[in-house]
């Protein structure tokens, strides 16, 4: 059995309490989606130690152990944090086989450490990219840039994965914009470290009872100040405001804002209007979220073409069973079949195909796009390709 020590990128934060919201974390949700379908494709090949912050809330699972541990909040800047002796102490008490890092940032940090220990040649470095920053459209302050340190990841990892092939293709065109001679010296070789691994769904609790008559509308997407994901906001926001003069009837419009930051931001005030009538979902448990997906008949996502490689919350309104309005770009035409009548290009479009759907409310439920997921991204296909992954890790 092999051991993986898993160090998830942690980001929901309580508004409130500024504790880790572990149970409505993507990342952390992420790897417990991994955990269970590693256990049931492939049973006892794997087993996992994951770091958590002290004092976490979390549910046992077969071939799984918790390590307790101090986690940095600033995530940013957490490589220059390192506690290079607790990690040491780890390395050496677990002996892991595969260390999987989220944050690319820090496989320099776990490189040099295996270096130290002499067990560079002994333990592999997986890196995972959830999210691409660019030069272009930097997520964080461009005079501090970040996307450098995540293609250095690329080049000192063992494997390098991404969410998309949108994003392996943002990956590559950075890197040759970035290292040039670097590329002349080594050649294109780091690519072949880079593999398009969708995050896994839990398909089993998503599934929509079918037609609802009343439309409501679901924005499931992480409310932030962090600019990719406050732009996408704002641009839902201003969508409205075009909706509200074509609509007939009362729809509702559902933000699932899980760490409660939505509700403190008085510079967007969010009032119900003639037609549309504003719900704010906060600080949701799983089961409640999941029951939020179900009652739900359309989702909208607005995310630019700057980063946008993959979402799991459109991923799981997919799997409900209903139809997403998305952007016409990215990683995002990866997630749906060709010809897939809910793309838009700008605001306009968003706008006459949401009042479509409203007016149209049986055409809102989408057999053959679940079923397009599901054909390329179940979580039997990717722990099988995730798997091979790792098992060739051994020829490296």
């Amino acid at each position: 059995m092999k051991t993986i020590l898993w160090n998830p990128q942690l980001s929901c934060i309580s508004k409130d309490t500024h504790e880790f919201l572990l149970e409505n974390d993507s990342n952390f949700n992420f790897f417990t989606n991994i955990v269970n379908g590693c256990n049931k494709y492939l049973p006892n090949k794997y087993k996992f130690l994951i770091l958590i912050p002290h004092g976490s809330k979390y549910v046992h699972a077969e071939n799984v152990s918790f390590i307790m541990t101090n986690f940095n909040k600033r995530v940013f800047s957490s490589r220059y944090d390192w506690d290079s002796e607790k990690y040491s102490n780890m390395i050496i008490e677990f002996q892991p086989d595969i260390i999987f890092e989220n944050n690319p940032t820090l496989v320099n940090n776990w490189k040099t450490l295996l270096l130290e220990e002499k067990l560079i040649d002994k333990i592999k470095v997986v890196a995972y990219n959830h999210w691409i920053d660019t030069y272009e459209y930097s997520k964080i302050d461009a005079r501090c840039p970040y996307f450098i340190r995540q293609l250095e990841g690329l080049l000192l990892s063992d494997a390098y994965l991404c969410n998309s092939k949108f994003a392996i293709l943002q990956i590559k065109e950075q890197f040759i914009k970035t290292f040039p001679l670097m590329l002349r010296n080594k050649d294109e070789s780091c690519f072949d470290k880079l593999f398009a691994v969708q995050p896994i769904i839990n398909e089993e609790n998503l599934f929509n009872s079918g037609y609802n008559r009343d439309i409501k509308i679901l924005y499931n997407h992480r409310i932030s100040t962090m600019r990719y994901y406050d732009d996408a906001f704002k641009k839902f926001l201003n969508i409205l405001i075009e909706l509200e003069q074509f609509l007939e009837n009362k729809i509702e419009v559902i933000f699932t804002d899980v760490s409660g930051k939505l509700s403190s931001r008085n510079d967007i005030p969010l009032k119900d209007t003639k037609h549309i009538k504003i719900i704010l979902k906060n600080n949701l448990s799983r089961e409640e979220y999941n029951k939020v997906l179900k009652e739900c008949n359309m989702s909208v996502s607005t995310f630019s073409n700057n980063g946008g490689c993959w979402s799991m919350s459109i991923a799981e309104s997919i799997l409900s069973n209903y139809i997403v309005i998305l952007p016409n770009h990215s990683g995002y035409k990866e997630m749906v079949p060709d010809n897939y009548s809910g793309l838009c290009e700008d605001i306009q479009s968003y706008v006459k195909k949401i009042c479509y759907y409203v007016n149209h409310p049986y055409d809102c439920t989408i057999e053959n796009v679940k079923n397009f997921y599901l054909s390329n991204y179940s979580s039997e296909i990717v722990i099988n390709k995730l798997d091979k992954i790792l098992t060739n890790l051994s020829d490296i």
